[in-house]
């Protein structure tokens, strides 16, 4: 950027502070979020699925911007992009799920390199790992990465819970760990999402058996929609994107 100083060459040091400062307004940034559905070699596409995960995203979608006031991320592309990868269900059968699952999509089906500014949600048709968090959804910097559990909920809300015998109590006065409608599992996306656009849990979060956070990325998420994003949650994401950048945060579940 030229700063165009030289006709203030007399200025005081505070006045050429607000000079510079005045300059151009930094350009707000959009968030923007591509739906990948990836299918393992040894299975095929769930009838239903494609459209589940759209009605999802979308209400999702919308409902961040009704607790935004207004700005919410932006969908491209296909919705979802469906992703044949290369390898069968049990390639994926690991505490490393995730990062194979990448692997397998990764140029083939989407970039590199995604950010904050450019999500990819990957619904992944991958068994769940129980003993690894339970199974559970997880979303980080750029990425929100759910299971054939998140995937069949959305097809199939009152599913098995396979991995009942793996989770953790949870706070009383809450309702149990697992989902059982459409609402909830759009929950646990919209939570995870959150982790993508750089959200963490709250300090009283950190431990989700004692966790007293009724956000949606907390426990919240299992009674959306009728849960909100924390105050301080939106404030973060108003303030970074009217900046021109987006909050940094750590892989969460």
């Amino acid at each position: 950027m030229v700063k165009r100083l030289l006709a203030f060459a007399c200025i005081t040091p505070v006045a050429l502070l607000v000079v510079v400062m005045a300059e151009e307004p930094v350009q707000s940034v959009t968030p923007t979020v591509r739906v990948i559905y990836a299918i393992p070699s040894d299975r095929e596409v769930t009838p239903g699925a494609p459209e589940a995960l759209a009605a999802a995203v979308t209400d999702v979608q919308q409902w961040y911007a009704e607790q935004m006031g207004g700005p919410t991320f932006e969908l491209v592309g296909e919705m979802p992009r469906i992703c044949h990868m290369p390898h069968a269900s049990d390639h994926f059968d690991d505490v490393d799920w995730y990062l194979r699952t990448l692997r397998a999509i990764e140029g083939r089906c989407a970039p590199r390199q995604p950010t904050e500014r450019h999500i990819l949600v990957i619904y992944a048709d991958v068994p769940p790992v129980c003993e690894y968090h339970n199974g559970a959804a997880l979303g980080w910097d750029g990425f929100a990465m759910l299971n054939r559990v998140y995937l069949m909920g959305l097809v199939d809300p009152e599913q098995e819970d396979i991995c009942a015998d793996f989770r953790e109590p949870i706070p009383e006065g809450y309702r149990s760990g697992f989902r059982d409608t459409v609402e909830e599992w759009h929950g646990a996306l919209a939570h995870e999402l959150g982790h993508a656009l750089g959200l963490s849990h709250h300090e009283a979060c950190q431990d989700r058996a004692n966790c007293l956070d009724d956000s949606v990325i907390g426990m919240g998420a299992y009674s959306y929609p009728d849960t909100y994003l924390h105050e301080l949650d939106r404030s973060l994401l108003l303030r970074s994107w009217q900046a021109g950048s987006v909050p940094n945060g750590n892989m969460q579940w």
